[in-house]
């Protein structure tokens, strides 16, 4: 079991609801809703705070820091490539949110006894 223990499948399902909002939001009028970014960002602080209370504050603090730095990449990256117009702002927010969510989640994507690569 990962940090966010029995409360990871419900977060998950909460943030699955919020990107199918986004993405039917952007399929019909090609924007992504700040709103949308935002909940996905609270529910992931959520996350963070119920790995925390569970007694699981180490692997919470871990799991913020290898996650801010996926999302900061991601972010930077994007960027770039809305800067080229290869990429929109709104997708470049979502795509940043949800690399730290997946970084979140990696832990329970392992399999048992795998180690993290460390470098």
């Amino acid at each position: 079991m990962n940090a966010l223990g029995v409360w990871g499948q419900f977060f998950s399902m909460a943030i699955l609801g919020l990107v199918l909002w986004a993405a039917v939001s952007d399929l019909l009028f090609r924007r992504i809703p700040n709103a949308a970014v935002i909940s996905i960002v609270l529910v992931e602080a959520a996350a963070l705070a119920a790995a925390a209370l569970g007694g699981n504050g180490g692997a919470a603090l871990g799991l913020l820091q290898s996650g801010s730095v996926w999302a900061v990449g991601v972010l930077i990256a994007g960027f770039l490539l809305y800067l080229t117009g290869r990429m929109g702002a709104g997708d470049v927010k979502l795509a940043a949110v949800l690399s730290f969510w997946a970084e979140l989640n990696a832990e329970r994507l392992r399999p048992s006894g795998a180690q993290r690569p460390s470098g």
